[in-house]
């Protein structure tokens, strides 16, 4: 379903998509004080994704997510567990959420869909909306299929 061209044979960090993400969704404006005030124009976008505004969001996710970090539990979960702590942090405000998405959309659409897909289980559409937010808005149609820790993976079987 993608072409050849939208594939990216390279991996990014996850704290690089992070960063990145903020760099592409929020504007630092001088003001005349010499002071700066941060706009993020995308804040209404992903609030009409989710369907009810960010505090009412954020407040409905906390004992979902306290659920899921009881549930994902042991060592064969640590992805999902680091998953679940980026999460949280992204529900300390809009700008953060959005930073949290990029961090794990540079870790591929699998694990994305996965991964959003155990906080939202009953919201397949929000969270495809939320990686085509990140897709189109942050990393302008480029797409990761395999994430770092994979590429990692590889290289160190292939050495043996």
């Amino acid at each position: 379903s993608h072409s050849a061209a939208a594939q990216d044979p390279y991996s990014i960090p996850p704290s690089l998509g992070h960063e990145f993400t903020h760099d592409q969704t929020a504007k630092v404006v001088p003001q005349a004080d010499g002071g700066y005030i941060v706009e993020n124009d995308s804040i209404e976008q992903v609030q009409s994704i989710l369907g009810i505004n960010f505090e009412t969001f954020s407040a409905e996710m906390v004992p979902v997510l306290e659920q899921k970090k009881a549930e994902y539990v042991g060592d064969e979960h640590m992805q999902t567990q680091t998953f679940l702590r980026s999460f949280e942090y992204g529900l300390g405000n809009m700008s953060e959420f959005q930073a949290v998405m990029g961090e794990n959309y540079v870790q591929g659409k699998e694990n994305f869909f996965k991964w959003y897909g155990i906080m939202l289980p009953t919201k397949p559409k929000v969270v495809e909306g939320l990686y085509n937010f990140v897709k189109e808005e942050v990393f302008h149609g480029q797409e990761y299929d395999r994430p770092m820790s994979q590429m990692i993976e590889e290289s160190l079987t292939q050495k043996k």
